[in-house]
């Protein structure tokens, strides 16, 4: 499991277990996930790189990985909308309608900002998806 401070006590919000197993991955530099927040075009940058180079294993360096979602989060921005992401994730990881499936199965809605959870939970969701398709 993941220590993060705004975690406690929050086991049964439908992000927990995303943001519990992406903690473990380095996903969170510092101590808060902030599910709430909405999500900054930087940070869905550099969420969406996080996932491709975690999937690939390529320039896995966990510090380094780190340092620059912890510059990510730092710089402000404007949030984007679940669209924006999904089209992130699809173009870096070449997948094709499966983000927007699972876009509809979570219940996320689309043209408007996505907050850190929600993006958390699309991930999570996205990444047996890509092991999958990794393996044929």
């Amino acid at each position: 499991l993941t220590f993060l401070n705004d975690m406690e006590g929050r086991e049964s919000a439908n992000w927990y277990p995303a943001i519990q197993y992406l903690g473990t991955k380095g996903f969170f530099p510092t101590y808060e996930a902030l599910p709430n927040k909405k999500l900054t075009r930087a940070l869905a940058e550099r969420w969406a790189e996080h996932l491709q180079f975690w999937n690939q294993k390529v320039d896995w360096d966990a510090n380094n990985q780190a340092m620059k979602t912890l510059k990510a989060e730092e710089a402000d921005g404007e949030p984007v909308t679940a669209d924006a992401f999904i089209g992130m994730i699809k173009r870096l990881l070449q997948l094709a309608g499966e983000p927007e499936l699972l876009r509809q199965k979570l219940r996320i809605k689309n043209n408007v900002a996505i907050t850190r959870g929600d993006a958390a939970r699309l991930i999570f969701e996205t990444i047996p998806i890509v092991q999958s398709k990794r393996r044929t």
